[in-house]
């Protein structure tokens, strides 16, 4: 097989600016076979690609194995961009990149080197966070990824493995499956965990990318930006359910024993605790032993009454995820955000009466 890193590029029409960008960086890279296959997802059947067909062509000189492939989907399929762009692939090394991150000039050869001189089957190493405002300046550089020696242990309680921190070689790798098109959210991430189930990777701990987050809301990470508050809300309910959806995905794949591997992590200092050292099945019982929340069951039990639905029990999730997830939906959701001030004044006035 070649030694051709393919290059999967995921856009939509209306992000011509990132994608140009994205195509320069590339063309800086110390690697020079690449093949950049670019597709974009459109929203509607009357969503014209014709700048990114421009785009493409102009690149074409630089490029000479680049392609560009389009779908149509009104729902999140970025899933189904990256099959496309797997299917579509001819090199022997694949690679993922979203339109708006960036890789140093370094970052392809230093992978494909790596692999090269060991029998590894991917490859990965670290990622740099940028933070840029509204208008595009960047604000801050940060290196929440780091971590020492690869640890799938590590990797099943969260991923520190951006989708564009790794290099696959297919050649090695000949059954690492596609992309799950069910997930809108987490998806590379679940990708990740079954590659790293059949074969260990090799960790370079270099910085060679940038994770670019900007603060208009328009990145699909937890980060509010200038949302609304309503957008705001949406967002975290979309990551809980997400996050719901993955622990079952893990559970299936990989056996009963994640749950003991996530239960570990409530010990763990380390840890994003939802509210401090109190963790997220300590702060459901505090709510469901709540006047506050007994007001608020009252009226869903009416609402349930006359729309002829069971009703639904209080119950503390397993698992201190799933406790966050369930915590997230809850205080959240509108008739929580109405009654919030009185479960306020609820606690205030305990604790002055335990006093």
């Amino acid at each position: 097989m070649n030694q051709t890193v393919s290059i999967v590029i995921r856009t939509m029409p209306g992000r011509e600016h990132f994608l140009d960008k994205c195509l320069f960086i590339l063309s800086g890279q110390q690697y020079q076979d690449l093949e950049p296959i670019v597709v974009a997802q459109c929203k509607t059947d009357s969503e014209s690609v014709e700048k990114i067909d421009v785009l493409i062509a102009k690149w074409k000189k630089h490029f000479p194995k680049i392609s560009f492939l389009h779908h149509i989907s009104d729902t999140d399929a970025r899933a189904k961009s990256l099959n496309m762009g797997m299917k579509y692939a001819s090199g022997r090394y694949l690679a993922f990149l979203d339109d708006d991150d960036k890789v140093y000039p370094h970052h392809y050869q230093q992978m494909v080197q790596a692999l090269q001189k060991s029998k590894f089957s991917w490859v990965y190493c670290e990622i740099v966070r940028a933070d840029f405002n509204k208008d595009g300046q960047l604000v801050s550089r940060s290196y929440p990824f780091r971590r020492g020696d690869y640890s799938f242990h590590d990797h099943i309680r969260g991923n520190f493995i951006p989708i564009h921190a790794f290099v696959v070689d297919r050649e090695r790798a000949k059954d690492i499956g596609f992309v799950n098109e069910t997930l809108c959210k987490n998806e590379d991430y679940d990708f990740l965990l079954r590659l790293a189930f059949k074969y260990e990777p090799l960790h370079i701990p270099n910085y060679s990318a940038e994770y670019c987050i900007r603060s208009d809301g328009t990145n699909t990470v937890l980060s509010h930006g200038t949302l609304t508050h309503i957008e705001a809300v949406q967002k975290r309910q979309e990551w809980a359910e997400a996050d719901r959806q993955l622990y079952q995905l893990k559970t299936e794949q990989f056996g009963w024993w994640i749950k003991e591997i996530d239960t570990a992590s409530i010990s763990n200092p380390s840890s994003n605790h939802l509210g401090g050292h109190a963790s997220a099945k300590v702060y459901l019982l505090k709510i469901y032993h709540s006047y506050t929340w007994k007001i608020l069951r009252l009226g869903k039990k009416i609402n349930w009454l006359f729309r002829r639905r069971p009703k639904k029990k209080n119950s503390i999730p397993e698992t201190e995820s799933l406790a966050r997830a369930e915590l997230l939906k809850i205080v959240f959701s509108p008739a929580w955000l109405i009654l919030s001030p009185l479960y306020c004044v609820e606690q205030f006035l305990k604790k002055i009466l335990k006093k």
